[in-house]
């Protein structure tokens, strides 16, 4: 991982320190204060516990940062490596054939989507990226699949509506419909490419052990979102069409 930094000391971060192999943020912990943010009420102490949890992924943005402005890939045998190697490939075409010759194009052309910015604003890109993904973060997400679950099973048999749902459990259970369907445990019907309804799977019910794993891990699904807004945000990456 890259050891120095390419901020400015006035910058809110350019005096965080990036931690020694050896010196790593504890997962658990990490995860605990994203717990913490997650369910503080709305207000600037909350906001304060976010640039806490941002300070945590310190290391995670200069990489990134030290890929954009000088287009190289960490070593392939470190933890930085496999990290960068994952994020490249979700920024390469769909269908392109994994490489070390397509990671490294993509990273040398990472720059045309920050053109004329700074260092600085750079990183507050990548900053902003990871404010939306730890936003996203719902620490009852198992429960509530559980109670999604639970309302599925009182309806009668046969197709029944998002909305329908959503109306017994009072909260958007798009996401949760969505993972039931991937799993199996629920069917989608489709009209003109829209899901128009749902219907118990081939799988149907979803085991007790499907909700027994707890809160959804907050570092697991930051990495996620943080990969999605990123590449949502940066359309100047000519990644359509690539042809290393």
């Amino acid at each position: 991982m890259y050891r120095g930094t390419l901020l400015k000391p006035s910058h809110y971060a350019g005096k965080w320190i990036i931690p020694e192999q050896d010196q790593r943020n504890d997962l658990q912990q990490v995860n605990l204060l994203g717990y913490d943010y997650a369910t503080s009420p709305d207000g600037p102490e909350k906001e304060a516990k976010l640039l806490k949890v941002l300070e945590k992924f310190h290391g995670f943005m200069s990489k990134y940062l030290c890929m954009i402005v000088r287009g190289t890939v960490p070593p392939a045998g470190t933890d930085a490596g496999k990290d960068s190697k994952e994020f490249l490939r979700n920024l390469a075409p769909r269908g392109a054939e994994p490489s070390k010759t397509l990671t490294e194009y993509v990273c040398k052309t990472l720059h045309l989507a920050f053109k004329q910015q700074t260092t600085e604003e750079i990183y507050d890109t990548l900053a902003f990226c990871f404010m939306k993904a730890a936003r996203k973060y719902d620490p009852y997400y198992a429960d509530k699949t559980r109670k999604v679950c639970e309302v599925i099973s009182e309806l009668p048999p046969g197709e029944f509506t998002r909305e329908l749902v959503e109306s017994r459990v009072d909260f958007d259970c798009l996401g949760i419909l969505r993972s039931l369907v991937s799993k199996g445990f629920l069917a989608s019907h489709i009209v003109k490419k829209k899901v128009m309804g749902y219907s118990r799977g081939s799988k149907w019910p979803a085991p007790p052990s499907y909700f027994q794993s707890g809160p959804i891990g907050f570092v697991y699904m930051l990495q996620i979102w943080f990969r999605h807004y990123f590449k949502e945000g940066q359309s100047g990456i000519p990644s359509a069409g690539l042809n290393p």
